[in-house]
């Protein structure tokens, strides 16, 4: 999916649309519309997905997801800025995403990136000013250059169980 231009290209939920509610995790823009996608292994057909050049605005939609997005082998999401006056996650990785995340800018979210179990992901300028956490992290693989978030911590690892567990907490480099 290609826009003009993040301001030439605008995805926009009215404020509190239906099915949108606290604790539904709705996506408004979908690359998979299987729920399960970003909690459980996924095959490997999803390969050289792109998303850029484009704003997703999700309004005042506590329930709401930007965009969920899902790339195996190579992928990329570039030039796209999220925005919430309140909702839950900014950018969701399906698992098993690879690709290169570059550019992004979330604000007013809870959770700027959420992303479980994913394989090698490069991150780019990202910009997070988001509530509660920039990168919410589980066994991944990453590599973040030039990433900043606002007031909130920029990498947790996720629950408390994966804290602890070594196998989850996945390798990052920070440059």
């Amino acid at each position: 999916m290609m826009g003009e231009s993040r301001e030439g290209a605008v995805v926009r939920l009215a404020d509190h649309s239906d099915g949108f509610e606290a604790g539904k995790c709705k996506p408004v823009l979908a690359f998979t519309m299987d729920e399960r996608a970003c909690e459980v292994e996924r095959s490997n057909v999803s390969q050289m997905n792109t998303c850029e050049d484009l704003t997703i605005d999700c309004g005042a939609n506590p329930g709401a997801v930007g965009l969920r997005f899902v790339a195996n082998n190579a992928g990329r999401v570039e030039n796209i800025s999220l925005k919430a006056k309140e909702a839950s996650v900014g950018l969701e990785l399906a698992v098993g995403t690879e690709g290169v995340f570059r550019n992004i800018t979330a604000e007013g979210f809870e959770i700027g990136v959420r992303t479980r179990m994913s394989s090698i992901c490069v991150y780019d300028r990202l910009s997070l000013d988001v509530k509660t956490c920039g990168v919410l992290a589980r066994g991944c693989k990453g590599i973040f250059r030039k990433c900043a978030s606002g007031n909130a911590p920029f990498l947790d690892y996720g629950t408390e169980e994966s804290r602890t567990d070594p196998k989850s907490h996945g390798t990052y480099c920070f440059m």
